[in-house]
């Protein structure tokens, strides 16, 4: 028995209808599993970052907790209220020669009558070969590198006793990354850390039970 010509066009539509109503009935409450999407979501976009830093001093006889977005030095250095931030990036680049992956920045400004009490913290990150990664990082003078993964740190810091500022460089310390994600860049971590003045280098600051966490940037700044 044969069947007309047209009934075979008749039928081909409705199986092609058919087909193009499955695939698209599928899809139809999710149209986006369609469309590819970036899981990280958008990258942090403020100038410096934020987060929380802090430290005991001396053994317990001064407490640092710093907290908030960081402000570069140029903001705040003339201001004459009270602010404080910490911050960071996370980028590859090459200071002075030396392989520069990272950095933590936090400062404490708090103007007085006649004077300043001023602390400015920058601990910087370097690795021979690779990106900034979670570990141990040896705490070495800014004149020093190593051929572990290291950082160097200083420590501005302004009172009563100390017009306008010492800077104060490593003596001997260590810094753990405890946590690094590279999709929401948040970074934390701790560090035990001694520091002196090398102009006098009896004068010396023990940061212990030091910690931070931040949330940083991807572009490099200088403090």
């Amino acid at each position: 028995m044969k069947f007309p010509k047209s009934a075979f066009i008749v039928f081909e539509a409705s199986l092609v209808s058919s087909l193009l109503l499955i695939y698209f009935g599928c899809n139809k409450e999710n149209p986006s599993s369609l469309v590819s999407s970036n899981p990280c979501g958008p990258r942090n976009k403020t100038h410096y970052g934020s987060g929380n830093l802090s430290w005991i001093a001396n053994g317990g006889s001064d407490t640092i907790k710093i907290n908030g977005a960081y402000m570069t030095s140029n903001q705040f250095l003339n201001d004459t209220s009270a602010a404080q931030g910490t911050g960071g990036f996370v980028k590859d680049t090459t200071i002075n020669s030396k392989p520069l992956c990272g950095m933590i920045a936090g400062f404490l400004h708090i103007p007085k009558s006649n004077y300043l009490i001023e602390q400015i913290f920058i601990m910087q990150f370097y690795r021979r070969i690779g990106s900034l990664q979670i570990g141990n990082y040896i705490c070495v003078p800014s004149e020093d590198t190593s051929s572990m993964p290291y950082a160097t740190v200083t420590l501005f810091f302004a009172d009563s006793l100390h017009p306008p500022y010492t800077i104060y460089d490593v003596k001997s310390g260590a810094f753990t990354l405890t946590g690094l994600d590279t999709c929401t860049q948040q970074l934390e971590g701790s560090f035990d850390i001694t520091m002196w003045d090398p102009i006098d280098t009896t004068d010396q600051i023990h940061l212990t039970g030091g910690n931070v966490k931040l949330s940083y940037v991807d572009s490099f700044f200088i403090y």
